[in-house]
């Protein structure tokens, strides 16, 4: 009898140690499934918000949900470990609701219609295939938010006139533009200063003045008083350079 309790007691014993891994995994299944379920139910809330702002008219809304419609990948969110799409892509929507940002003089839509039309033309670039944009508009948006100084319209034209794309290539107009835009603090402006300075494309070959753009694309800000500080210091080595 004895032996055959202590063997009942270790049989009871295995099946309880297989029994509790199995159901914890259960139960973080079912648990992270629900989580999931919660965190996509808010990011919905919060997109259907976003909408309804967008709707109703408010221009950083139209700006920002017509973004999140076009570029869905980039508002995707991880949970769980699990890639989520909250937005569903509609091109003709998106450009719908940047129109009408750009009419109520939202800057940053004006220079996007060209940001966006430079961008169909990239065959790396599968997001914007399909979008009917035409050159006359995103010029004539680009031109408005260009009378303002705005940073990314001086950018917009100086990739046109580095590319050729839209008007004649000119890399004295796509320097200055990019020179403008740097000046600003605009990283996208400050990259392609420092690759053409470290390549020697239409200014002369200078690593310091390349690592000096580098390290102002890298801040990721154009606030920064280290930032101005650096604009200077290449502002003079230009000067500097153009009158030697």
């Amino acid at each position: 009898m004895l032996t055959i309790g202590t063997q009942s007691d270790t049989c009871i014993m295995k099946t309880k140690y297989l029994f509790l891994p199995i159901m914890s995994a259960v139960i973080l299944f079912f648990g992270g499934c629900a989580s999931t379920d919660s965190k996509y139910r808010s990011l919905r809330n919060e997109h259907e918000q976003l909408k309804s702002k967008a709707i109703a008219g408010d221009p950083d809304a139209q700006f920002e949900y017509a973004n999140a419609i076009m570029k869905t990948f980039l508002y995707a969110r991880t949970i769980n470990s699990r890639r989520i799409a909250v937005y569903k892509r509609d091109p003709v929507k998106a450009l719908k609701f940047l129109r009408n940002a750009a009419e109520k003089g939202h800057l940053e839509a004006q220079a996007t219609f060209l940001k966006w039309w430079l961008r169909t033309h990239n065959p790396f670039d599968p997001w914007m295939r399909g979008v009917d944009l035409s050159l006359e508009e995103s010029m004539e948006w680009n031109q408005k938010a260009l009378g303002t100084g705005d940073a990314q319209a001086l950018v917009n034209l100086g990739h046109c006139y580095y590319l050729g794309r839209g008007v004649e290539k000119d890399m004295e107009k796509a320097a200055s533009m990019f020179l403008k835009g740097g000046e600003l603090g605009h990283i996208g402006a400050a990259k392609m200063l420092s690759d053409m300075y470290e390549k020697g494309i239409h200014f002369s070959k200078d690593r310091d003045v390349a690592r000096a753009w580098k390290c102002i694309a890298d801040s990721r800000t154009s606030t920064e008083p280290a930032v101005q500080v650096l604009v200077d210091e290449i502002k003079k080595k230009i000067e500097h350079n153009t009158k030697n």
